[in-house]
């Protein structure tokens, strides 16, 4: 009883002095990092038009990480020392911590920002033109400060949020007169700011690893960091083609235990891509993609179509079986519109394509 009594004590003690406010600021850059992630992730799920699946809440979690990761860097390198350098040369409060967080945010962007734009010889943005012979446009420049304006917008929520929380855990404002008379505030306080911080940063990290898509849609699931098709092959199809190849997906896998998925990325109401996939846990996976997006950029490939390529992701997977009989449904469909690529991209016959990719 002596042994915890003097331990409470011993805890109760170094929490109530001010002059160890380390832990409590910690915590609160860590929490300013988290808040200052939080318009980049908010504005980028707006962004997302295509409908929400496993795949799309696991590229959004990966976002998030990311994007957490970025501001928790700039919060450690830039944000604490600067705070450490202004509490040494007097008071700073939340207004304080505010201003240096626009300044923080929004300086070192802005900086690499121009040096690029600068650098460019011709740029564009949205069909507009940025930069021109070296040139900045007006609404380069409008694209520049709206971009170095959202950066500082994100260093000011996170310093407001560093600046409240260390004043709500009592953290003196001024290194100077230590003596000094302030404010008594709970000790119970730090260990709530310090819990919600380890949470949140834990979850920030942990989430993205938990919530992935474990199907066999996923060629990557098993660990594996790059997979090769058995065969590539083109389909002339045209856009009104698609929904008679979804139903031609959907009745095959149906009839041969092959699990169907549809997938399509839209930007701007435009769409940039789509994809449709059967797969079985013995290790077949078809995939079909159509990228419109090609074609805005005048990409040789658009000329090709749709992209068919089948996969062998485990060994006696008796994938010929299978590719044999889709493919002469497909060429039922459409006779002639399915032509062969070879591993260097050279036309070859269907029979050659079917003896698979050399290992």
């Amino acid at each position: 009883m002596r042994i915890k009594s003097n331990l409470r004590s011993y805890i109760r003690s170094y929490l109530d002095k001010p002059s160890r406010p380390f832990v409590p600021v910690l915590a609160a850059t860590f929490l300013g990092a988290i808040a200052a992630a939080l318009p980049t992730i908010v504005l980028t799920l707006n962004r997302i038009e295509e409908p929400w699946n496993i795949v799309v809440a696991s590229d959004a979690l990966a976002l998030a990480e990311l994007t957490y990761i970025g501001t928790l860097a700039h919060a450690l390198v830039l944000g604490l020392p600067s705070f450490l350098l202004l509490r040494s040369k007097g008071h700073i409060g939340v207004v304080a911590c505010a201003c240096a967080g626009l300044v923080i945010g929004a300086a070192p962007f802005g900086a690499l920002g121009l040096l690029s734009m600068l650098g460019m010889q011709n740029a564009s943005s949205g069909g507009k033109p940025t930069v021109v012979n070296h040139v900045p446009t007006l609404a380069g420049w409008i694209e520049y400060a709206s971009a170095v304006g959202f950066a500082g917008l994100i260093g000011l929520v996170g310093g407001v949020t560093f600046g409240a929380v260390i004043r709500w855990c009592g953290v003196r404002p001024c290194a100077a007169n230590r003596d000094q008379a302030i404010p008594r505030t709970p000790a119970w306080r730090s260990p709530i700011v310090c819990s919600i911080a380890i949470l949140l940063t834990v979850t920030m990290f942990a989430l993205p690893h938990f919530v992935r898509d474990t199907s066999c849609h996923n060629l990557f699931r098993d660990g594996r960091t790059s997979v090769g098709p058995q065969i590539v092959a083109d389909v002339d199809l045209a856009p009104n083609d698609w929904s008679t190849l979804r139903q031609t997906f959907t009745e095959f896998g149906g009839a041969n235990g092959l699990a169907f998925r549809s997938d399509e990325g839209i930007r701007d109401g435009r769409l940039m891509w789509r994809t449709l996939g059967l797969c079985n846990e013995a290790g077949v996976t078809i995939v079909a993609r159509d990228q419109p997006w090609l074609k805005d950029i005048h990409s040789p490939a658009a000329k090709r179509g749709m992209e068919l390529e089948i996969f062998e992701l485990k060994s006696g997977s008796d994938w010929r079986v299978l590719t044999h009989d889709l493919l002469d449904k497909l060429e039922m469909q459409w006779p002639a519109r399915i032509s062969y690529r070879g591993q260097h991209g050279s036309p070859i016959p269907r029979e050659e394509a079917m003896k698979g990719r050399a290992e």
